[in-house]
């Protein structure tokens, strides 16, 4: 509302300053002569300095009034009270300096309207709030002038008064409070920790590694500190066991848990902003024999890649997979857990046509919110209330959608809804744990729908399985031994080299120095293993009669389905990742 009130004044100023200068065109001596700048003189010209200096000020006046409207609202100082004082007193101001004869008086009215409600509600909010979060104070203004210093890299002394105003450019906010008052209470009481600054470079430093997880292993000496970089989990420098305590209790904090429970398992997200990328940071805890383990997934709310080529598909699946979509039918896609199955999904779902079909998602609102996709309309459930998909379905089919799309299916209902709207011609897209493409179609079998009405629904099962890429620049080539190749199902001499990490120091005189790519680990990133499994009648014969994971295979491979063993083969060929890393990635 205030921001309102604020546009309205700009309006009625701009009229104000239209006014005025047509009035002194139009009648100049209207006003008597006081001489000198201070008067506003006989009309007939304009006076670009003194309309800059009131525009000045009237800027000066947004954004403090904007502020004092956030900041009452967020520390609760009764900005119902102060908002109008702040906004009426210098908007009359402002209109008598466009009417009063005398520019000098009318702009002494207005700096004293702008300066004494803003002196004022600073005085009111430093007696009401903690010395962290006073302003204008000596404290206050050396923070200010040190972050600033500190930003061009130049070291300044007291900056160490207020860490939480210093440190990576990274600022977390709160989520999971019952109310958003509640969420700003745990922000502030975290703010005012010892722990924000550890807490913030943790992360901070943890995206500048490209990991995705942080973990930290509490025993009764230290906090251990792991970093999960493309799917491996790394040292990092340790915590002691106090700072560990503030930087979890922080966490803990922004997503209002539990501090004091070190023993019981405990879930919530919080938020973060580093520059202008946003992330939903999801923490798990859970008591140990030594202590407590906290886990930290950091998921971009932003997806980081807009196509298929952009996650290793191969341009043939593409053209299968983009059939697939344009059909009805019931399509699954499946990976094991924190193995790229959103990404995937989401991916697929930007890479189809959003705009000549209606599509539709349903989630729950109780879980980690999903990303925003243009032309996807979300509705949701509360599985708190004991909702499920089946609840929101029935209502959302009467809207006549072209695709629905329905992540991790978990109940018997939705998945029935779901089978049977792909006999009203419909395209179904829903997801489920699972190592390989048949294991998937078991998988939904065991929540006890009748096999006679999935089988003939299914339409495809794309999986997939995340595996490092070798690094561009230290990855070193060698000649595949003939048995190998053999193992590999390539015929001799089709492939000349394959990869691997570096054997070798990359400088002999310098063994110790490592790849600046990739840290010498020999793996920069990750792409995907992609296996398409289309459901033709044989596989759907096997579904209803033997559904077991040996006769869905055999049914598969008469289908000249491609495994994930054989898609990774492709990979390992063109020199994308390792025979190794295959081997590690397979055994999963």
């Amino acid at each position: 509302m205030q921001r309102w009130l604020i546009v309205l004044a700009g309006a009625m100023a701009a009229c104000a300053i239209d006014t005025s200068l047509v009035l002194a065109a139009e009648s100049p001596g209207v006003w008597p002569d006081m001489g000198g700048a201070f008067s506003r003189g006989g009309g007939s010209y304009l006076s670009p300095w003194k309309i800059f200096a009131a525009w000045l000020i009237f800027l000066a006046w947004v954004r403090t009034t904007d502020w004092i409207s956030q900041d009452g609202q967020l520390f609760k100082l009764k900005y119902g009270i102060w908002n109008p004082i702040a906004f009426f007193s210098f908007l009359l101001a402002f209109l008598l300096l466009w009417t009063l004869p005398w520019f000098g008086v009318g702009m002494l009215l207005m700096i004293i309207a702008y300066v004494a409600p803003l002196t004022a509600y600073v005085i009111y909010r430093n007696q009401q709030v903690q010395s962290f979060d006073k302003v204008l104070t000596r404290k206050h203004l050396r923070r200010m002038i040190a972050r600033g210093v500190n930003k061009i890299g130049i070291k300044m002394e007291g900056a160490e008064d207020e860490p939480r105003e210093l440190g990576p450019d990274l600022q977390l906010s709160a989520m999971g409070g019952a109310t958003e008052r509640d969420d700003n209470v745990n922000l502030l009481t975290a703010r005012q920790s010892l722990g924000y600054l550890p807490a913030r470079e943790l992360l901070f430093d943890a995206l500048e590694e490209r990991a995705t997880h942080v973990m930290l292993d509490f025993s009764a000496q230290t906090t251990v500190v792991r970093y999960q970089i493309d799917g491996i989990w790394a040292d990092r420098t340790p915590l002691d066991r106090a700072n560990g305590d503030l930087v979890l209790a922080v966490f803990k904090g922004l997503s209002a848990l539990n501090i004091n429970d070190r023993r019981n398992r405990q879930s919530g997200t919080f938020g973060m902003e580093v520059g202008k990328e946003k992330y939903i940071c999801k923490i798990t805890s859970q008591g140990t024999q030594t202590g407590e383990r906290a886990l930290v997934h950091m998921d971009p709310r932003k997806l980081p890649f807009k196509t298929l080529d952009d996650i290793g598909m191969r341009p043939k699946m593409q053209e299968h997979l983009d059939e697939m979509i344009q059909q009805n039918g019931l399509i699954l896609f499946s990976a094991m857990p924190v193995g790229g199955l959103t990404t995937t999904m989401d991916v697929v779902i930007l890479s189809s046509d959003r705009f000549i079909r209606n599509w539709v998602a349903v989630a729950d609102a109780n879980k980690l919110p999903e990303r925003e996709i243009e032309n996807l309309h979300m509705t949701t459930y509360a599985s708190a209330a004991g909702e499920t998909a089946a609840t929101v379905l029935p209502k959302l089919i009467r809207t006549y959608p072209d695709v629905i799309v329905v992540r991790d299916v978990s109940d018997v209902e939705t998945l029935s809804i779901l089978c049977e709207q792909v006999a009203q011609n419909r395209l179904m897209l829903t997801s489920v744990r699972a190592k390989e493409a048949v294991e998937a179609l078991l998988r939904v079998l065991t929540l006890k729908i009748p096999a006679e009405e999935f089988a003939p629904a299914v339409t495809a099962v794309l999986n997939t399985r995340l595996i490092r890429k070798l690094c561009e620049t230290c990855k070193e080539g060698y000649a595949p031994p003939a048995e190998v190749l053999k193992q590999m199902g390539l015929p001799a001499g089709r492939v000349e080299a394959l990869y691997r990490p570096p054997t070798a120091p990359i400088d002999p005189k310098h063994p110790e120095v490592v790849c600046e790519q990739c840290q010498g680990v020999g793996y920069f990133g990750r792409t995907a293993i992609f296996e398409l499994l289309v459901v033709d009648d044989e596989i759907r014969k096997v579904l209803t009669t033997a559904p077991k994971l040996d006769t869905l295979r055999a049914a598969a491979r008469k289908s000249k389905h491609r495994t994930l063993q054989e898609e990774g083969v492709l990979l390992v060929a063109r020199g994308i990742t390792s025979l190794q890393e295959l081997l590690r990635v397979l055994k999963q």
